[in-house]
Formats: C-alpha cells, sequence, structure tokens
C-alpha cells in the first residue's frame, strides 16, 4: 500500500488493491479508492482526478466539481485554474464555470 500524506496532516492518499483514495486523519474514507492514478491536490480540498486521459476535479467529500472531460488543468490560484478542452485554453472557477 502506497501512501501520501498532505503538508497540513488533515488528509492521506492512499493506494489500495490498484486504485487511489484519500481518507482523513482518522480513517474515514473522504475519496472512495475508485481510480486508477493518482489523485493530485490542486485546491485545499479539491483534487485533479484522470480517468481514461480526461482530467476534472473532485471534492474531498466525493463530490465531482468540475466535470472529467478536459485535455489539461492546473492546479486553482486566486480560485481559478487553467484548462484546456480539445486545443482550446481558457480559465475556469471551481465550479467549473468557464470565465471570460
Amino acid at each position: 500500500m502506497k501512501i501520501r500524506i498532505s503538508l497540513n496532516g488533515e488528509w492521506r492518499q492512499l493506494k489500495k488493491d490498484g486504485k487511489y483514495g484519500v481518507i482523513n486523519k482518522t480513517g474515514k474514507v473522504l475519496i472512495p479508492f475508485e481510480y486508477d492514478s493518482y489523485l493530485f491536490p490542486i485546491a485545499k480540498g479539491i483534487f485533479m482526478i484522470e480517468v481514461n486521459g480526461k482530467y476534472g476535479a473532485i471534492s474531498d467529500d466525493g463530490r465531482v466539481l468540475i466535470p472529467i472531460q478536459y485535455d489539461f488543468i492546473s492546479e486553482f490560484y486566486h480560485d481559478v485554474a487553467k484548462v484546456e478542452l480539445n486545443g482550446e485554453t481558457f480559465y475556469i472557477d471551481k465550479q467549473g464555470n468557464r470565465l471570460p
């Protein structure tokens, strides 16, 4: 079992039976062990996920916040992330809304 611990110690990412998930410091599962690739933290309580070569974001309570459709998604900076979709680059907010 692989373990990655957050810098503030509030969560731990584990790989169990070949799948990644996230637990809190008491052992409660926050994000189920359903993902084939590493879950990268891109904002407090938000993780980038990859499914079949497309990226999106999931909250630390397991809700998909940003649809898994992007070719690339950056970390959030001031609540804004840069994404790429079908060769087009633009910015979105934490709810996945495209910004002008």
